[in-house]
């Protein structure tokens, strides 16, 4: 990324404003190692649930859960009523070493069903249908953070 331009292995983008959306990946530009933290990230969703199940978890609509732990968790009932949590820094590799090729290792699987039957307990025997990883960009501060470098 250069002033008014950003050079990849499969062309150059000019224009007035270059938008930096590297996520995980931004620590590896010059300048920025110490700035944003690359923390892997993984999610499970189980299969579609009945509706016995959701009567007795008591979820009844589809909003969002979360926690507020640096390892935090975040789980949502999707449109299909599926649960999709994940979090807890799964995997945790060390010296903050990232995942690049987005599978999921049957341990993180494992990790990720446990939190959920911890959470849910009817959910203990469900199937897990997905599982997916990437890398997220966390600022060290732990705060949200929007710029504009008029300079690039």
């Amino acid at each position: 990324i250069k002033p008014k331009h950003a050079v990849t292995p499969y062309g150059t983008v000019r224009a007035p404003y270059i938008l930096r959306c590297t996520e995980g990946f931004t620590a590896g530009l010059k300048g920025l190692k110490r700035t944003w933290l690359p923390m892997n990230s993984s999610m499970i969703a189980t299969e579609p649930l009945p509706a016995r199940i959701w009567d007795t978890i008591g979820w009844q609509g589809r909003e969002t859960l979360g926690d507020m732990a640096h390892a935090y968790l975040y789980a949502q009932r999707t449109a299909d009523d599926r649960i999709a949590i994940g979090g807890r820094g799964y995997p945790y590799r060390y010296g903050s070493a990232t995942d690049n090729d987005g599978r999921t290792q049957p341990a993180t699987i494992a990790a990720l069903r446990d939190l959920l039957v911890r959470l849910f307990p009817t959910t203990a025997g469900v199937r897990i249908d997905h599982a997916w990883s990437g890398v997220l960009g966390v600022p060290r501060d732990w705060c949200a953070t929007v710029t504009l470098d008029r300079s690039t």
